[in-house]
């Protein structure tokens, strides 16, 4: 992956081992939640995960400082399981968050023509930020993962990989 300025105090780039080292230490209260809710991972566990088995993983970098980690993981030859674990930090920055999202998705949309995942059905949030950023929440699981709570299936579906 090729680094891309996206602000001038921010940029996207390859994910490194020590991203992992980072977040795993920093990641926000809510991500650390979801993760032990739905599949039952420690943070680093989740991250280490991502990292192994993505085609591209990245990070985005605000002032010097990692704040997320994202990546794509095939599952067919046209769809991927997008994920992305962050500290607390893209609240702080949501222009930077958002610009970088979709610059990400656009990377990642080269490789996978469908992009999927789930979400807490009771992060309003994350579903309003999900839909901004041109995915479509389409189905409810009411008992998802390791503690059996509602959680939205969503997908979005890339123009660049026709």
């Amino acid at each position: 992956m090729q680094e891309v300025s996206v602000t001038p105090d921010g940029k996207i780039r390859e994910a490194t081992l020590s991203d992992i080292d980072w977040l795993s230490k920093n990641l926000s209260k809510t991500e650390t939640r979801n993760l032990e809710d739905s599949y039952g991972k420690s943070p680093r566990e989740a991250l280490e995960h991502g990292f192994k088995n993505s085609q591209c993983s990245g990070c985005l970098v605000y002032r010097g400082e990692p704040i997320t980690m994202f990546g794509s993981i095939k599952v067919s030859e046209s769809a991927g399981i997008v994920w992305s674990l962050s500290s607390s930090k893209p609240e702080d920055t949501p222009i930077f968050f958002v610009k970088a999202t979709k610059v990400s998705l656009s990377i990642m949309g080269k490789n996978h023509k469908l992009l999927f995942n789930f979400v807490d059905a009771s992060n309003s949030r994350r579903i309003a930020f999900l839909e901004a950023v041109g995915f479509e929440i389409i189905f409810l699981h009411p008992y998802f993962g390791m503690a059996k709570v509602p959680y939205y299936e969503f997908i979005r579906v890339s123009s660049s990989a026709w």
